[in-house]
């Protein structure tokens, strides 16, 4: 279990300072006939990189700094320039697997951040073999101790933002632990809701996706998209807390 206390977290906040985003909070999120959920969600979305998961793989290679002589990533899209951003300003090389094409402007994205893009059957057992072969490291998830501690820092920031009234925080399943941790931290207890976006209904995660706002119109991935679009649906109203990871 990844120790994630408070000196832990502060930890990585300190080493993180300056160098993230402090994403904004933004409310008054509505949707036409939802009227009783008061949302406040946390724009990670803006986030270096497009997504929160910068702050995981930053922390990650700030507290190995000089000891790697590259990195590999074959994870999810949605986190790979976020990925391959803290390589670049680590002026380490990065080599992306995929098991599908990636699209034109991700591809461009990552040539100008100096990272490889390999098409392979097996994403996962090629970075296995660049680490025997170069010892790349193939940049884990939320599972790392140094990546939740860095994932931690948006639940820290997010607490001392959110309202005293709010009833629950929505969050992607694959960094709830995290986010949670980080909330504590500031003492904010409240409900941390896992939003497993897998088993998401499509068709209200891309109403959200093309409403949200009453006078400006905000483009979500569908990862995010499937989060607010969960906690519109919480019940018993009042204000509840999102994040918007990537």
């Amino acid at each position: 279990m990844n120790d994630l206390s408070a000196p832990v977290v502060h930890s990585a906040a300190a080493k993180l300072r300056g160098q993230v985003v402090t994403t904004p909070v933004i409310g008054g999120v509505h949707l036409a006939g939802d009227g009783e959920v008061d949302l406040r969600w946390k724009a990670e979305l803006i986030q270096t990189g497009g997504s929160g998961w910068y702050r995981g793989y930053l922390h990650l290679l700030l507290k190995s700094y000089g000891a790697l002589p590259g990195v590999s990533f074959c994870g999810p899209v949605a986190q790979v320039l976020a990925a391959a951003v803290a390589a670049y300003h680590h002026r380490l090389s990065m080599h992306v697997f995929s098991s599908v094409p990636l699209l034109d402007d991700v591809n461009e994205a990552l040539a100008s951040l100096k990272a490889t893009v390999e098409v392979v059957a097996d994403p996962v057992a090629s970075a296995a073999r660049m680490q025997r072969q170069n010892g790349h490291l193939p940049l884990p998830g939320a599972e790392h101790p140094e990546v939740a501690a860095g994932l931690a820092t948006i639940g820290m920031e997010f607490g001392t933002h959110l309202p005293a009234e709010c009833t629950a925080v929505y969050v992607p399943s694959i960094a709830a632990a995290a986010i949670a941790a980080g909330l504590a931290v500031v003492g904010r207890t409240m409900p941390v809701v896992p939003v497993d976006t897998t088993m998401t209904d499509t068709g209200e995660a891309l109403r959200c996706k093309l409403s949200v706002g009453r006078s400006h119109r905000v483009v979500l991935g569908e990862t995010s998209a499937s989060v607010l679009a969960a906690a519109l649906r919480h019940r018993g109203g009042g204000v509840v807390g999102a994040v918007a990871l990537d």
